[in-house]
């Protein structure tokens, strides 16, 4: 009985199926497995040319290895209790698949979709899809875009150079991307962690009961329903909120240069050190949450919207809006916390954005 697989594929494709009867391999050119104890060894490393391999892998095989140096790799309805796979350059496919995955593409895309397990996904360069996954994952993606829908467990998702897309997902979510946009739309769960380098954040719709949302340069817009949320902006960025006007929470904004536009019925307090900015405090309703809102340069609105209708105020109200953000622009230049090329560069993104 076989327990165990290692393949070994220089050029070619790989594509692995379920099996219920004993391990099948169908190649072209042929191909005859060998023999360590109950582990099938496939390794075409040392002949030439290419070998396009697929298994039938029983049930009774709980370990396997698989190494693809340069070619698509393909596995659908597998559960391996332990499955190491690495593709150098190549796509990789995974569905319906379970078990626990060690998976390592160096120049090519992964998806994985409708799969339960652990996942442990490591792409250097290409994107990373996921959808209808279930379990805990761990994303590390070294250039290109991470994508995941429908999800639900617990999630790791580090991107270095690449925008992040969280749709219509659940659960525990923590999400670090160095260079790019990170947008979570219509999520739900417990925790919900972004922290963006370079680049904005937007969390729209859906309900979340923690938030943490840390930026170094880059706007953040939160319209969703969060029982507790912290946004801070460390460097510049304007900060955008908007909760359900069913949700009560002790709201606490400030900006260490910049202003505050609020819709809620905040009060205006003082800093404790130097004062450049604005700060403002107050409760909404029953105060049972918590917002604290803050960046070191940039503007901070902060409003509500009708429960299960979320609303951009800019959207809502165009003409309004840009005409405070106008007022707001020419004051901070006569008041010196803007060069006169800062208020130039300022008021021309706001007339562009009426086109």
């Amino acid at each position: 009985m076989t327990d165990g697989i290692e393949v070994k594929i220089k050029r070619g494709s790989l594509t692995l199926e379920p099996t219920t009867d004993e391990l099948a391999i169908q190649s072209d050119p042929p191909l005859t497995p060998t023999y360590r104890g109950s582990t099938a060894i496939i390794d075409t490393e040392r002949m030439g040319g290419e070998f396009h391999v697929t298994l039938r892998v029983p049930a009774s095989v709980r370990t396997m290895e698989a190494n693809i140096g340069r070619g698509p790799c393909r596995a659908q309805g597998l559960n391996i209790h332990d499955m190491d796979l690495n593709v150098g350059l190549g796509p990789l496919t995974l569905s319906d698949c379970g078990g626990t995955w060690d998976v390592n593409v160096g120049k090519g895309d992964a998806v994985i979709q409708s799969s339960r397990g652990t996942f442990d996904i490591n792409v250097g360069m290409g994107q990373c899809r996921l959808k209808g996954v279930f379990g805990t994952v761990d994303v590390n993606a070294g250039l290109g875009q991470v994508v995941g829908e429908e999800c639900d467990g617990t999630f790791d998702v580090n991107a270095g150079k690449g925008n992040v897309e969280w749709t219509a997902s659940r659960g525990r979510v923590e999400i670090n991307a160095g260079l790019g946009d990170v947008r979570v739309l219509n999520g739900a769960g417990r925790n919900l962690e972004v922290n963006a380098g370079l680049g904005k954040v937007f969390v729209t719709d859906g309900h979340w009961e923690d938030a943490d949302i840390s930026i170094g340069i880059g706007d953040a817009t939160i319209h969703a329903g969060v029982q507790n949320l912290a946004v801070s902006v460390k460097t510049r960025g304007t900060i955008d909120v908007s909760i359900p006007d069913t949700q009560g929470a002790r709201v606490e904004a400030s900006t260490g240069h910049g202003r505050i536009i609020s819709h809620l019925d905040l009060i205006p307090v003082g800093h404790s050190g130097p004062q450049r900015g604005e700060r403002l405090v107050g409760m909404v309703g029953d105060g049972a949450g918590r917002l604290t809102l803050e960046t070191r340069r940039g503007d901070i609105i902060v409003a509500q919207h009708i429960d299960g209708q979320p609303e951009t105020p800019s959207d809502a109200h165009p003409g309004s809006f840009r005409e405070a953000h106008r007022l707001l622009i020419l004051e901070q230049l006569q008041q010196g916390r803007l060069t006169v090329d800062e208020a130039e560069a300022l008021l021309s993104g706001l007339d562009a954005s009426q086109d």
